[in-house]
């Protein structure tokens, strides 16, 4: 009876040992963390506003670009004389330069011996074109529907506000900052256009846009102010891609 009473005992114990074993092994077993909540940087984009057209794709957020965009051609530089010869004095140099050559019109390049030199001569092609090429005097020109009496629409660059905008052309005379299209226009006056932020202004009017994002190669939807802004603000996502698709610069 006794020895039945002791083995009773001893099983009852060993349960109890082995209840508590589970129980500490369960309290040093590392607690799981509560799951955060993972905010995605699309929405905590400045200017997504809190409620959405029904269409609304949230962009992704501007990132400063890590290379520099193409230098804008519209930003003229002072006049020199492009018309003289290139200087080919020989110094003891050769340094690669470059020389408007009003034959040809275009630049064209020489090497430069070091010495006393004119004006006609660049260190660069693009600095080249700038000064002398002419097409950045286009780009700051009014618009001129001309004299005759059609009625085209076309587009000019408003140097201004760094937009191409829209006029009527009368069908003859006018200037030479006159543009087919939108398309057009931006590539000649303004080529880094795609590369610039979103920017919905500082007015407080509702307007969706869309706004070309060349880090991720695609257009999104934002809401627009009114005024100011830049040119990368097109009334259609068609419109957007059309143009940003032809003018994304080249990214070295």
């Amino acid at each position: 009876m006794e020895s039945s009473f002791s083995n009773m005992n001893g099983a009852m114990l060993l349960l109890l040992l082995l209840a508590l074993s589970f129980v500490v092994a369960d309290e040093e077993k590392p607690k799981s963390r509560p799951r955060r909540q993972f905010m995605h940087p699309y929405l905590m984009y400045p200017m997504v506003p809190r409620s959405y057209p029904p269409s609304y794709h949230p962009p992704p957020p501007y990132m400063k670009p890590l290379v520099h965009p193409i230098p804008p051609h519209h930003m003229c530089m002072t006049k020199r004389d492009c018309t003289a010869p290139p200087d080919i004095q020989d110094c003891g140099y050769n340094i690669v330069r470059w020389f408007w050559n009003p034959v040809t019109s275009k630049c064209d390049l020489f090497f430069y011996g070091g010495c006393s030199t004119n004006s006609n001569n660049f260190a660069t092609e693009d600095e080249c074109l700038r000064h002398c090429a002419g097409h950045c005097d286009r780009c700051h020109l009014p618009s001129d529907s001309g004299p005759c009496g059609a009625s085209m629409y076309r587009w000019y660059y408003d140097a201004s506000s760094g937009k191409c905008k829209k006029f009527v052309y009368g069908g003859c005379g006018g200037n030479s900052n006159n543009y087919k299209s939108k398309e057009d226009c931006l590539r000649a006056c303004n080529p880094t256009v795609c590369t610039m932020p979103a920017e919905p202004g500082p007015c407080d009017g509702y307007f969706p846009r869309w706004a070309y994002n060349y880090l991720f190669g695609r257009c999104y939807m934002f809401v627009y102010g009114g005024c100011s802004g830049n040119a990368n603000n097109f009334e259609t996502q068609w419109e957007c891609e059309k143009v940003c698709n032809s003018t994304r610069p080249y990214i070295h």
